[in-house]
Parts: C-alpha cells; structure tokens; sequence
C-alpha cells in the first residue's frame, strides 16, 4: 500500500509554502519514500497520468491550507477515496501557532510551521499504513529535517 500526499498549491496565504515543505520532509526523510506519492493538484487536473494513477490506487491524505479546501473538492471530483484530511490552521491552533504571524514566506525545514505540519501529516500516514511492516514508519524513526540531504526548491 502507498499513501499519496495531495497538498494545496494555492495562493491565498503564505503557509501554503510551509505546507509544501513539510510534504517533502515527510516524503523524503520521514516514511519510507517508497510508500509516499507526492501529488499535484495542477497535474491531475491536467489528466497527468502518474498523478491520476496516484489517486486511484494510493490511500489519499488531503493538505488544506485554508477552509475552502479546493484540493479535497478537487480530490473527489476525480473519484479519490480521501483517507484522511489535515487542516493547516486546526494544526497551528493545536500547536499553539498564530495564523497571523505566519504572512511571510520566509520557511525553512526547521521552522515551528513546517515541523508541526510535518508531525501531523506524519501521524496522519502512520494511521493509514497501520499494519504495513516497514522499519522507518517504527515510531522512533527520525521525523526532523537534520538528516536531509536534499533540499526543495521554493
């Protein structure tokens, strides 16, 4: 079984960026990245193949970045069973970060936005894998960005 991360691309805020981030983290450094599909909104909307084949054979977790969460809506116009969904700003609240204070674009792998996004979306996986045998979803594999080698473009 493989999980595809469909996250928000849009720009109605500049977590939007701090959501993408801890996608990758998650992806790269966190699971096993041969369990985690990274999707794109604008490619399945263009019919992109490999992003159409994410969301019909992986279990599906949707990133929203605001409350009109367009890649859900997107996600079951094209028949995606959605697994589970993370809302950026209920993860802020919990983890006790202003929305308000995050109107910049200034994030890094390391900042307290992109860690607690990368923690939830990390749990939110673990769930949907439960019971899949694989060494670096143990609950004590690495979840921060020291050990990363490769770094996202913005």
């Amino acid at each position: 079984m493989k999980v595809c991360i469909q996250y928000c691309h849009g720009t109605c805020n500049p977590v939007t960026s701090a959501a993408r981030l801890a996608c990758y983290l998650v992806a790269e450094n966190t699971l096993c990245p041969d369990r985690i599909d990274l999707g794109c909104g604008p490619a399945l909307e263009a019919g992109v193949p490999e992003d159409v084949a994410f969301i019909e054979r992986d279990a599906v977790i949707a990133v929203e970045c605001c409350q009109e969460a367009c890649t859900t809506k997107l996600l079951e116009r094209y028949g995606a069973t959605i697994a589970r969904q993370v809302f950026v700003q209920h993860v802020l609240q919990e983890a006790g970060l202003d929305w308000a204070d995050n109107d910049h674009f200034d994030f890094h792998l390391d900042h307290p936005v992109v860690l607690a996004l990368a923690e939830v979306i990390t749990a939110a996986a673990r769930e949907v894998l439960r019971g899949e045998n694989f060494p670096c979803l143990a609950e004590d594999a690495d979840t921060g960005p020291e050990n990363n080698t490769s770094r996202p473009t913005t």
